[in-house]
């Protein structure tokens, strides 16, 4: 196993999230001792360990809800999150190309343009 590198002179900016928010966590404790399964995708749930919150919240703990298993964890950290931005999970959409490899794509990806064409022109 390589060497891992933290520089502890320049701590994370500060994040915001809000419930709903999909992230990547990943459980320092597993992650130091070499365990694979330490980093998951959740759902933020709650702020300040418990507290419902739809709202944005500046937080040093959130509670999430692993994707994968459905276990609620509580009270994580929210220094070993990062969001998943939207544009990353729709990239394949975005990005697909509309040929014959793949027909049954092509009439959500008209009907896509078509939509998006109309917005801007209103």
């Amino acid at each position: 196993m390589g060497s891992i590198e933290i520089d502890l002179t320049k701590p994370a900016p500060p994040k915001v999230y809000q419930g709903g928010d999909y992230v990547l966590y990943r459980n320092p404790e597993k992650y130091l001792t070499g365990r694979s399964d330490h980093t998951t995708v959740a759902r933020i749930v709650a702020g300040e360990c418990g507290e419902r919150s739809h709202f944005h919240f500046r937080n040093e703990r959130v509670t999430v809800v692993d994707l994968a298993t459905g276990e609620r964890l509580t009270c994580v950290q929210a220094a070993y999150l990062r969001r998943i931005p939207a544009a990353d999970v729709m990239r394949d959409i975005d990005e697909a190309p509309l040929n014959a490899e793949h027909p049954e794509l092509v009439p959500a990806a008209v009907a896509w343009l078509q939509q998006h064409t109309r917005r801007g022109e209103s």
